[in-house]
């Protein structure tokens, strides 16, 4: 049987009927952070990276550091999840249409070694 032809699963089915629908206020998660699988403790959005640890790397990538009319940005990851048993994924979340501009990609570099400094995938 090729998986085209598998059912959905019940609980998905009733779901997707009323979640995961909407725009704004009207939208409806298709799952909600507090239904993580028993492994996830945490998902954390938009989280700070220290500016000292941002400006290092981009000293060591030969980058800039990202600013705004001369005004240092603070870096963040679009999602932390935290795991039981201290483990940690950091997840970056950008438009495809930004996928090849420099900036975008110089940091996405800067989050990508400070999250491999930190033994975080």
């Amino acid at each position: 049987m090729s998986d085209a032809n598998k059912p959905i699963d019940p609980k998905d089915l009733h779901r997707i009927q009323k979640f995961g629908l909407g725009i704004g206020k009207e939208y409806e998660p298709f799952i909600k952070v507090d239904e993580l699988s028993s492994r996830g403790e945490s998902i954390r959005e938009q989280f700070p990276i220290p500016v000292t640890d941002t400006l290092d790397i981009c000293l060591q990538l030969g980058s800039r550091h990202p600013q705004i009319k001369g005004f240092l940005k603070v870096v963040t990851k679009d999602l932390l999840i935290d795991f039981k048993y201290k483990t940690q994924i950091a997840v970056a979340v950008k438009h495809s249409s930004d996928s090849g501009k420099e900036r975008v990609v110089d940091k996405l570099q800067i989050e990508k070694a400070y999250w491999e400094g930190r033994g975080v995938q």
